[in-house]
């Protein structure tokens, strides 16, 4: 049977409650059982407005026969029934339920991604976030990130030990300049490095920042976080809550503009 492996969160009431509730809603659907959860881990929220509360995090396996479409609609409806309410990008919830990895087997026929407007497998950002890849690691440590061509426990260790430096790769020179502006800007202390430099010095960064051209797939083994080369300002907010979560020592500088 198919084997996905989900995050849950929640931040908003009674947060280890909701969370329990949206799993047993779960183990209730035909042909579905919960089969591995992970502990529950207290973490600051990244991103989003101001004054929220802290998150409690977790991960589980899922067995299932519905399809990874079936399985995110049905995922939805436990966030709604449970309260769960879209008014605001990373704002403060009820539950959040994601789908991050799908076991060994193929999603479709000869596919082993899904990307489309409203699913995307692996999900984009689980290889760099502390909250979602730590309980991950914990109950699915061994499965493989088929883009990053890496287990999870790989890529924790990376995040966790790798040379306190970020590798920007992709887009244009006048792409890079820009996000180095930025990320300069906000982060003075931060070492910013390049291919060039990773080639000649072969330091093992803990963050790549992917600054992706149509066809263009990421380096292998590292976490990283794919932005579309022409995003810039778009992308912005995620790329800064990005390295606030793997460095949240860092320190943003508060911008003037």
């Amino acid at each position: 049977m198919p084997t996905f492996l989900l995050a849950v969160g929640s931040n908003l009431g009674d947060s280890r409650r909701t969370i329990d509730q949206s799993l047993s809603a779960i183990d209730q659907w035909e042909n579905t059982q919960v089969v591995a959860r992970s502990s529950l881990h207290r973490t600051r929220a990244l991103g989003g407005p101001q004054g929220q509360g802290e998150f409690l995090n977790g991960a589980v396996v899922v067995q299932t026969n519905r399809t990874p479409l079936e399985l995110l609609h049905a995922l939805q409806e436990i966030e709604i029934a449970l309260g769960r309410k879209r008014e605001e990008r990373w704002s403060a919830r009820t539950i959040d339920l994601d789908i991050l990895l799908a076991g060994d087997q193929k999603l479709l026929p000869g596919e082993s991604v899904i990307e489309t407007d409203c699913l995307t497998i692996p999900h984009p950002r689980m290889s760099y976030r502390p909250f979602v890849l730590g309980p991950a690691v914990e109950i699915a440590g061994n499965w493989s990130h088929p883009l990053l061509h890496a287990t999870l426990d790989t890529l924790w260790q990376q995040l966790r030990e790798g040379d306190e430096s970020l590798l920007l790769y992709g887009g244009s020179a006048e792409d890079r300049k820009w996000h180095v502006d930025q990320l300069t800007a906000h982060f003075p202390t931060l070492r910013i490095l390049g291919p060039a430099t990773v080639a000649r010095e072969s330091p093992s960064p803990q963050l790549a920042i992917q600054l992706r051209q149509q066809g263009e797939g990421p380096i292998s083994g590292l976490p990283t976080l794919t932005l579309p080369a022409s995003g810039r300002r778009s992308g912005l907010p995620e790329l800064l809550a990005a390295i606030e979560g793997v460095w949240p020592d860092l320190g943003r500088q508060v911008s003037t503009e």
